[in-house]
């Protein structure tokens, strides 16, 4: 803000800071996602990881397809009080296997670990048996396979070929027995993946795994904030690759034949992308780790309480040609994760997430090149953003953010649900309502700080409830110097010198504040702009600082109340024994200089140019041709329409080398009589035999105006007393009917 008001240099400021506000944002930000400091990484993955959770239980994504291939049988706290307290007896579970498999499972995983035996109750009796008693032990021995519940199970899972789990660690030592890998790396190119390796592992029973190759890990590995995103499909031990329980089930389900990873070479380094299955390419990241395919309601899966399979209470269409997990979610035993679906999830339905989202082909992924769509999408949408936004008002700077937000989101919803892609364009959004929300506030306070200057400086020359307007209405409001077309009103008390001889100080004080008061009323309910007051001389225009299409239609409206107000004024000074006043008001209308002008020290918001001047020599002519209004041609040019206008004369003000017509206004067209504008009609026939110099006829008319018209008889005797002296003294040759005026 310079030291005097300049609402084009505010404007462009108004433009400029939030322009340079918004590059610079748009530019750390940018700058950060390129160079994914340490320090940002962790705040930058917080918010991607927020927006996550925030779309996942919305239910915006998720698969389309309504028949869900995978079940959970739940060991719940249904199936815990009717079977009995956990754990239960294998050979239950065994049953429970069994059962699922003849309702025609297609493939059973189970998210339960079996990694201590269970005691058989037989061995107990044996070792406890005293020698007097010893007769019993060949019958307790052969009881003993009747309770041998380890081997009961472990041919159950057998026969239904179920797929079992277990844990990789890096602090336990290694117990149980693995199942086959998945993969070996040992001496191929894969060998140098950057896929996690674990050091030891928590397996089964050797007899249970032995029952069946099939197994799975099932390691989870969530975020900073406790979040389950990722989970590892595949992990590394001893170059052998494991996989997870939830893509082990899969492969079986789906009769898969070839399993390969996909690792393409960048340099001299190869990275993980994904696991092949068949046509079926499951993406990951580096690290073997692929983004949960999580889904909502109806798309979850069905759940069914243990018990109630055991007790033959479940339709055959909830397991049949299924992939079931069993697991479970029982009070105190249940594995339970938080994830963005839910602060406490089924473990077991991250396993069938994954299984699911594989054979249905619903795997949404991360791509690596995903934050350099979010760079480029910062540096895109910032610039036009941070461009565009200072130039709009509140309501379309909110409808552009809504169009440019909703944008955003759009691609992501067309990424997501046509090819998987979860590509994090929450930067992008964060741009585009960090300049909305800066460009609203800079421009309310920049508002509230431009009011306040507009009223501090044009209180001076037009009344507040008049800048309430002008801020209302907006417009151009600069005051620096410009050029633009306005019209220019002086009025003038005549024979004010003579007046004010008579009167004391105090009495002249209180006679020209009751004047000027209403006078200057009148102006501003006009609309017009105070220019200045010189003694009894009053200067206003209309046309700036507010632009006004009617100003020389305004500037007549406020001459006649002007006269009316003198007339009131007048009955009010005659009852307080004071002078009748009487007013010549002048207007001209052209192309003027406006704006606040002087020195350091005093300024004014005025116009300078010829039109004023000649405005102003308008007025001091008045009382030669004795009329209350006079005007000039331009001012008659835009009026014409609206008023009814006498042509009073051709003249060349003093100082001037070139005639102009003046006009006086008679009324609005619309008050306009027959006999008035049959009168106006004889004055212009008069004034064209006057300037033909046919004074006979021009005289005539004259003297019949006088009869017919004694409230005009002043104006009239003007131009019969020229005719006298053009009789004895004749113009030029090369008169043109002007009249040079040497008075001001």
């Amino acid at each position: 803000m310079g030291r005097f008001f300049n609402s084009k240099n505010i404007a462009f400021k108004k433009q400029l800071i939030p322009i340079g506000t918004g590059l610079l944002f748009t530019l750390i930000l940018a700058t950060i996602l390129w160079s994914s400091p340490p320090n940002a990484n962790s705040w930058t993955n917080t918010l991607e990881n927020r927006t996550y959770d925030f779309l996942i239980p919305s239910g915006a994504y998720q698969n389309k397809s309504r028949i869900p291939s995978v079940s959970i049988v739940d060991i719940d706290d249904q199936s815990i009080n009717k079977i009995g307290r956990w754990p239960w007896p294998r050979d239950q579970l065994g049953v429970l296997c069994t059962t699922i498999h003849n309702m025609g499972a297609a493939v059973i995983a189970s998210d339960i670990l079996f990694t201590e035996p269970e005691k058989n109750i037989i061995n107990e009796v044996i070792t406890s048996l005293p020698s007097s008693q010893s007769e019993i032990l060949p019958t307790l021995k052969q009881l003993k396979s009747r309770f041998d519940y380890d081997a009961i199970f472990a041919k159950a899972i057998g026969e239904a070929q179920v797929t079992l789990s277990f844990v990789f660690t890096n602090e336990l030592q290694s117990k149980g027995l693995l199942p086959p890998p998945l993969l070996d790396l040992k001496g191929s190119d894969d060998e140098q993946l950057a896929i996690t390796q674990m050091h030891s592992y928590y397996a089964n029973l050797p007899i249970l795994q032995k029952a069946t190759q099939y197994g799975g890990f099932i390691n989870s590995t969530p975020d900073r904030d406790g979040i389950l995103r990722y989970s590892p499909i595949v992990i590394r031990y001893n170059d052998l690759l494991y996989p997870s329980l939830g893509l082990k089930a899969a492969t079986l389900f789906l009769f898969t034949q070839n399993i390969k990873l996909i690792a393409p070479k960048y340099g001299q380094n190869k990275v993980l992308e994904g696991i092949q299955l068949d046509p079926i390419t499951v993406p990951t990241d580096p690290w073997g780790r692929m983004l949960i395919p999580y889904r909502k309601a109806p798309f979850t899966f069905p759940k069914i309480s243990a018990a109630d399979v055991l007790e033959g209470k479940v339709k055959a269409e909830l397991l049949k040609d299924k992939l079931v997990f069993i697991g479970s979610s029982a009070t105190a035993i249940g594995d339970l994760k938080a994830t963005p679906l839910a602060s406490l999830t089924m473990g077991t339905e991250i396993h069938a997430f994954i299984a699911a989202g594989i054979i249905d082909r619903y795997l949404p992924y991360k791509p690596t090149w995903g934050k350099g769509v979010s760079f480029i999408g910062v540096l895109a949408v910032g610039t036009l953003c941070a461009i565009v936004f200072p130039l709009l008002g509140p309501l379309l700077l909110t409808l552009a953010t809504a169009i440019f937000s909703s944008a955003i989101c759009a691609i992501v919803y067309f990424l997501w649900t046509s090819d998987s892609l979860v590509i994090p364009l929450m930067f992008p959004f964060i741009t585009v309502l960090f300049i909305y929300l800066f460009n609203l506030i800079y421009g309310y306070f920049f508002e509230i700080r431009r009011e306040h200057e507009i009223k501090e400086r044009f209180s001076q020359f037009v009344p507040p409830d008049y800048v309430n307007i002008m801020l209302k209405e907006g417009g151009d409001l600069s005051m620096e110097g410009e050029s633009k077309e306005i019209s220019v009103l002086f009025a003038d008390i005549r024979n004010f010198t003579h007046l004010s001889e008579n009167m004391k100080a105090s009495e002249l004080k209180q006679f020209l504040n009751s004047y000027l008061t209403p006078v200057t009323q009148t102006i501003f309910e006009h609309r017009g702009t105070i220019d200045k007051y010189v003694g009894d001389l009053v200067m206003a225009f209309w046309g700036a600082p507010l632009p006004d299409p009617k100003h020389a239609i305004d500037a007549i409206a406020t001459g006649f109340a002007m006269q009316e107000r003198v007339k009131a004024l007048n009955v009010a000074f005659q009852k307080q024994h004071l002078p009748s006043i009487q007013i010549g008001v002048g207007i001209n209308t052209g192309i003027a200089s406006v704006g606040d002008m002087g020195s350091e020290f005093r300024r004014a918001y005025t116009v300078l140019g010829d039109h004023v001047n000649v405005a102003s020599r308008l007025e001091g002519i008045t009382k030669v041709y004795h009329v209350d209004i006079l005007v000039g041609e331009n001012t008659w040019q835009q009026a014409k329409e609206d008023y009814l206008f006498r042509k009073i004369d051709q003249v060349m003000l003093k100082g001037k080398t070139k005639g102009i017509y003046i006009y006086q206004p008679i009324c609005h067209k619309n008050q306009g009589t027959s006999l008035v504008i049959a009168e106006l009609q004889k004055y212009d026939q008069a004034l064209e035999l006057y300037w033909k110099q046919e004074w006979d006829s021009a005289e005539k008319l004259l003297l019949e105006l006088k009869g017919s018209s004694p409230q005009n008889t002043l104006l009239y005797d003007v131009f019969l007393a020229r005719i006298q002296e053009f009789r004895t003294h004749k113009p030029p040759d090369h008169w043109d009917g002007v009249h040079i005026l040497k008075e001001k």
